[in-house]
């Protein structure tokens, strides 16, 4: 079977969704919210094949992507377990939106709208510890004393809390 872009703009208009989600995780400090970019298409067991084809297509394209399985959602009777290949990191999505959007129908306003959240709200970049000069972190420690939260802390440097947390307590990162 040949997959174009055509075809696959078809298939995530039929039986695929693009959006951007809230996603959620836990700290110390309480439940964070982040958002991602996703595409994805779901399929029944029985047709679970079409799904790796599409998958070789995006891996041609340097498109990652990835397949997992989901159980049925109600127990009330015998349903087939449902297969899923989503495209989940912000700059493969935006790729594959690109290529998708002169032959989507129905979706064709959603990947563009998702196109324009994603070159709106650009990745933040994590440094690593390394990347911090002395003074960097002097004024880190200076911060936490003065109240600052370490998530505060963290946004202002881009870079991860839990970094912040062993720089202002002087642990080696």
């Amino acid at each position: 079977m040949a997959i174009s872009w055509a075809y696959l703009a078809g298939f995530v208009d039929g039986e695929g969704s693009i959006g951007v989600y809230r996603r959620s995780y836990e700290t110390q400090e309480g439940t964070r919210f982040y958002h991602r970019a996703n595409v994805r298409i779901s399929q029944c067991e029985t047709q679970a094949w079409v799904l790796i084809e599409i998958a070789d297509f995006l891996n041609s394209h340097e498109i990652t992507s990835c397949f997992s399985e989901r159980k049925p959602w109600k127990e009330d009777g015998p349903r087939q377990n449902m297969f899923q290949l989503s495209v989940d990191d912000r700059y493969m999505v935006a790729k594959a939106l690109k290529a998708m959007i002169p032959h989507l129908v129905v979706k064709k306003s959603k990947a563009e709208e998702v196109l324009n959240w994603i070159m709106e709200n650009p990745k933040r970049t994590r440094p690593s510890a390394d990347n911090f000069t002395k003074r960097q972190v002097t004024n880190m420690r200076r911060m936490y004393a003065a109240g600052y939260s370490q998530d505060e802390i963290a946004r202002k440097y881009g870079t991860y809390q839990v970094r912040v947390s062993r720089l202002v307590r002087g642990i080696p990162v």
